[in-house]
C-alpha cells in the first residue's frame, strides 16, 4: 500500500473527474463519497486511505444494464 496523504476538495474532484468543487460537496451529501475525515477551517479533507476503502468493488456507480442477448440462453 502506498503512502497515506491528505486530500482537499480539489484533489478529490481531480481524482474522480469532477469538474467543480461543489460536485464533491454534493456527492458527500448524497452519500456518493464518504464524509470528510476533518476540516481546516470550513474546508473539508480526506485521507487517501478513506477514499481507497470507500471505492471497493460494487460501489462504482449504477448497476450495468443487462441486454436482451444476455438474458436469453
Amino acid at each position: 500500500m502506498g503512502a497515506v496523504t491528505q486530500l482537499d476538495r480539489a484533489a478529490v474532484a481531480a481524482r474522480y473527474g469532477m469538474t467543480d468543487l461543489d460536485s464533491v460537496t454534493t456527492a458527500v451529501r448524497r452519500g456518493s463519497l464518504p464524509k470528510p475525515d476533518g476540516y481546516v477551517g470550513r474546508s473539508p479533507w480526506w485521507w487517501s486511505s478513506t477514499l481507497d476503502e470507500w471505492q471497493r468493488p460494487g460501489r462504482t456507480g449504477r448497476p450495468r444494464k443487462v441486454t436482451e442477448k444476455e438474458t436469453k440462453p
